[in-house]
């Protein structure tokens, strides 16, 4: 995916130097890996929940997490912001889509059925 975009930035970006081009998708390669830690921390909230006092540390250290992930894409560029969520939107619809009801899988239209 992100040699893809890259191909694209390259074909249809404005200038020509490689440097910018080079941090745009550094840029855009650090927002991908944020939702992984946003949802990990998520579960972690989910297991442990707020209440559990044997699990202080793991629930303050899931708030972080959840903190720097929203801050940083909250700080981030539009155009490395729009390309992350283009990727992770492909990637959505691609694993959605190999991984849907098959066509010999009949699903009733109701539940009387």
């Amino acid at each position: 995916m992100m040699s893809g975009l890259l191909v694209l930035m390259m074909l249809f970006g404005g200038s020509g130097d490689t440097q910018q081009l080079f941090g745009k998708i550094t840029s855009i390669a650090v927002l991908l890996t944020l939702p992984a830690y946003f949802y990990s921390a998520l579960a972690l909230l989910k297991r442990y929940g707020f209440r559990s006092k044997a699990a202080w540390l793991k629930v303050t250290a899931s708030l972080g997490a959840c903190l720097f992930c929203m801050v940083a894409f909250a700080g981030a560029t539009k155009l490395a912001l729009a390309g992350a969520m283009m990727v992770m939107l492909g990637a959505f619809i691609f694993f959605a889509a190999k991984s849907g009801p098959s066509a010999k899988t009949k699903m009733p239209l109701s539940r009387a059925e």
